[in-house]
C-alpha cells in the first residue's frame, strides 16, 4: 500500500510539473498531402494554442487551430506529451480530370496528441503528431460530370491519416520565467 500511494504522488507531481519550455514557436508542419506553417503560441505553463496554415501548391489552402494541454513524460527532461482539441477550415479547387473545374469549402473539427522535444542549448522544438479530423465539406461537382457515376472527389467525413512532423524555432521564455521554471 505505501508503495501504491509513492507511486500516486510522484505521478500526480510529475503532472503539476512545468512543462514548458519556451513562449512561442514558428516553424513547419508537414505530412504526405500538406507543408504547413506554424505558429504556437503558450497561454500558461501547460496550455497552448498551435496554429498551422497549410498548402496544396496545386489546389488550395487551409487553416487549423488546436487547444493543446502540454504534460511531462517523466521519461526524458524537456520531452512533453500534448493532447486537444480545435478545428479547420480549407479551401479547394481544382480540375477533376476531363470533367471540368470543382470548388471546396472544408469546415471541420479535430483532435490532437502528440509528443514534442525542446532541445536545450538551441532554441529549437520538433514534434510527431497525429491530428484525427472530421470534415463537414460543401463541394461543387464539375459540371459535366456524369449524375450516375458516384462523385468521389474530396468528400466529407473521417480522416484518420494525419500523422505530421514538425520543427520549430522557439522564442526563448524571460529570465523571470526561466527562474521560476
Amino acid at each position: 500500500m505505501k508503495n501504491f500511494f509513492l507511486l500516486v504522488l510522484t505521478v500526480s507531481l510529475s503532472l503539476t510539473a512545468v512543462s514548458q519550455y519556451y513562449q512561442d514557436a514558428i516553424g513547419l508542419r508537414a505530412n504526405d498531402y500538406y507543408v504547413g506553417l506554424s505558429f504556437k503560441k503558450f497561454t500558461s505553463d501547460r496550455i497552448a494554442l498551435d496554429f498551422t496554415l497549410n498548402a496544396d501548391f496545386d489546389s488550395g489552402f487551409g487553416l487549423t487551430g488546436l487547444y493543446e494541454i502540454h504534460e511531462p513524460t517523466g521519461f526524458v527532461d524537456r520531452l512533453n506529451w500534448y493532447y486537444g482539441f480545435g478545428g479547420h477550415i480549407s479551401l479547394w479547387s481544382g480540375t477533376y480530370y476531363s470533367y471540368g473545374d470543382y470548388s471546396i469549402i472544408g469546415l471541420g473539427v479535430d483532435g490532437v496528441v502528440g509528443i514534442e522535444y525542446s532541445v536545450e542549448n538551441i532554441p529549437f522544438a520538433f514534434s510527431l503528431d497525429y491530428i484525427p479530423s472530421f470534415s463537414i465539406i460543401t463541394q461543387t461537382k464539375p459540371d459535366n460530370h456524369p449524375d450516375d457515376w458516384a462523385w468521389d472527389g474530396r468528400s466529407s467525413g473521417f480522416r484518420f491519416n494525419n500523422w505530421t512532423l514538425g520543427v520549430k524555432y522557439t522564442f526563448s521564455l524571460s529570465e523571470e520565467e526561466n527562474q521560476m521554471e
